[in-house]
């Protein structure tokens, strides 16, 4: 069975002031994630001070979990490798420690990748004539991203969960964000949310046809 292994790690750790404010964040975050991702099939665990790991049977919220790592550790950049494949281990359902297999060496391979670069996601393991594209559109995306801040972080966040405007401003307003709805429609165009969400959604695809192929 294939199976997605993903790796996270933190940008540049050992220069943040407050480490363990980023720490409690992203402990934070993590565990919301493990409660609302159903896709799961072992959990986002913390496996160095600055990195995660977690696996998924699909790819279906994977993207959408990133942004959220994102929104809630902004300004702090994460990246994110993919490894599509199996595992030499059995699962462990209750930490995403203890499994090895080629799924695991793909995404460590990514990780390695991108710290020797200045993009955010790549994806190892699946077929050559679909990663060389999807590769391509995330790394596109990595710089789009990289120009946003907080605030259209939360945005893209909320518009994920297919909320409307006026539900976005509520949220921020309770965040003690002060925005108006024009400001945040105006967000959603000039950050070209929607075409954003398409690509990591076709993304998302591309992958679960893959896991699918014998």
């Amino acid at each position: 069975m294939k199976i997605i292994a993903l790796i996270g790690d933190i940008v540049s750790s050992k220069e943040i002031q407050d480490r363990a404010l980023i720490q409690r964040k992203l402990e934070n975050v993590l565990h919301q994630l493990n409660l609302d991702n159903k896709s799961l099939l072992s959990p986002y665990t913390i496996t160095l001070g600055d990195e995660f790991q977690a696996v998924f049977g699909q790819s279906g919220l994977l993207f959408y979990d990133m942004v959220r790592i994102l929104s809630a550790l902004s300004p702090v950049k994460v990246r994110f490798a993919l490894g599509v494949g199996t595992l030499d281990t059995p699962i462990n359902p209750k930490q995403s420690i203890g499994m090895d297999g080629p799924a695991f060496h793909a995404a460590r391979a990514g990780i390695e990748e991108l710290k020797s670069g200045s993009f955010l996601f790549t994806i190892k393991g699946i077929e050559q004539h679909a990663i060389d594209l999807a590769n391509q559109s995330l790394k596109l995306l990595s710089r789009h991203l990289d120009k946003w801040n907080d605030t259209r972080l939360h945005i893209f966040e909320m518009y994920n969960q297919n909320l409307l405007v006026k539900e976005i401003v509520e949220k921020l307003n309770a965040e003690k964000l002060k925005i108006s709805e024009q400001a945040v429609y105006k967000s959603i165009a000039h950050g070209d949310l929607e075409v954003v969400q398409g690509i990591f959604r076709s993304v998302a695809q591309v992958i679960n046809e893959n896991m699918e192929e014998s």
